[in-house]
């Protein structure tokens, strides 16, 4: 997995995962998501478009949906806020099956505040 991303949240870090399952429509949401009319989409609105964590993308240690929140583990943005990521995982046979519906998501948006869980950005695995 290699991810290169910026205009993140200087000096954070950004949790960053796979997302997946078999009822989610394997997309990002689309702005009208956004049902509670705030200006973003929350990690439950965005739920039912790309399903919950497969993997957490860590730099170290396990990368199970435990290890969601964990983040002492996340890759952290620079004070330019890019973020460079690489690292290689072995998945399960039915995850490789199925890794063309799984949806990037990451995490860590300023807003009143560093929200850790707040969605920045989605993107489609392919």
């Amino acid at each position: 997995m290699i991810i290169n991303a910026r205009g993140l949240t200087p000096g954070q870090p950004h949790a960053q995962h796979l997302h997946y399952s078999p009822a989610a429509a394997h997309t990002c949401p689309p702005p009208s998501a956004d049902t509670n009319g705030d200006g973003m989409i929350s990690l439950a609105e965005g739920v039912p478009f790309y399903g919950g964590v497969e993997i957490s993308l860590t730099t170290s240690g396990d990368s199970s949906p435990s290890s969601a929140l964990a983040l002492d583990r996340m890759p952290v943005a620079t004070a330019n806020g890019i973020l460079h990521y690489k690292r290689t995982f072995t998945v399960a046979p039915a995850q490789a099956a199925e890794i063309t519906d799984f949806v990037l998501v990451q995490h860590g948006v300023e807003d009143n505040g560093y929200q850790a869980t707040l969605p920045t950005d989605c993107g489609a695995v392919n």
